[in-house]
């Protein structure tokens, strides 16, 4: 499906009833244009409120935080004793860690902001609720589960998509059985529900999922390559045609 601003857009079949009376959602797939200001060593900024963001962020990322720190040129101790306090304020230090989160720092809110694309897992409540918070800017945002049309969901994971409206949006992994996952509805603020989509595109979540959790920097890149494919398929693709 086309429009104007040449977006593409997902149409979703709702699976559980709306209490709006709403039939279905879109999901919007386009390229917001967003001027941020790039941390440095000049800007006034509290080391517990960046190192407090990159703690829900390692909390909720796929991958251990050796396997961060690794990537980050340092040991697991080092980086624990960073978030900790316990490690001397470090600026290159700190740019290193919000480069690889995605955090910037916006001079004109004189705070911190999350663009994303990301793969997130649910594992923290606590840590999941704060970054979903600040990923949508208090909860702009209309995030649900996902599931296919035809055949079976994935046995081990569920999948929320969190649909940002103009901008790009997030995955949610959430292991199947677990107490956190039952309490996504109360964690992700404009929770839902259920809605079907075609087969193709959840099989392309859960291979985007599966790339982005082999290394830390996979994430946002993979991410990244979801998001141009389907902005370029649905320029061409009206997947009405399947639901």
């Amino acid at each position: 499906m086309k429009n104007r601003l040449n977006v593409g857009y997902f149409p979703f079949s709702k699976r559980t009833p709306s209490t709006s009376g709403e039939k279905s959602t879109w999901l919007l797939t386009g390229f917001a244009d967003e001027s941020c200001h790039d941390f440095d060593e000049e800007d006034d900024l509290s080391h517990d409120d960046a190192s407090r963001l990159v703690s829900n962020m390692i909390q909720c990322w796929p991958n251990p935080p050796d396997e961060i720190a690794d990537a980050l040129g340092m040991t697991e101790d080092e980086l624990e004793d960073y978030l900790s306090g316990n490690r001397s304020y470090d600026p290159d230090t700190v740019v290193d860690l919000m480069d690889q989160f995605g955090i910037e720092y916006e001079e004109v809110i004189d705070g911190f902001l999350m663009h994303g694309p990301y793969v997130l897992v649910a594992r923290s409540p606590s840590a999941l609720e704060a970054v979903y918070l600040t990923l949508t800017g208090g909860g702009d945002a209309y995030p649900c589960e996902i599931i296919p049309d035809k055949g079976m969901a994935d046995p081990s994971w569920r999948y929320v998509l969190i649909n940002r409206y103009d901008l790009l949006p997030s995955i949610v992994m959430a292991p199947r059985g677990e107490k956190i996952t039952d309490d996504l509805p109360r964690l992700l603020l404009n929770y839902g529900g259920i809605w079907t989509v075609p087969r193709a595109f959840f099989r392309c979540i859960v291979s985007t999922c599966a790339h982005a959790c082999i290394a830390p920097d996979f994430n946002s890149a993979t991410m990244m390559e979801f998001c141009v494919l389907y902005k370029r398929l649905g320029l061409d693709y009206d997947w009405s045609d399947s639901i």
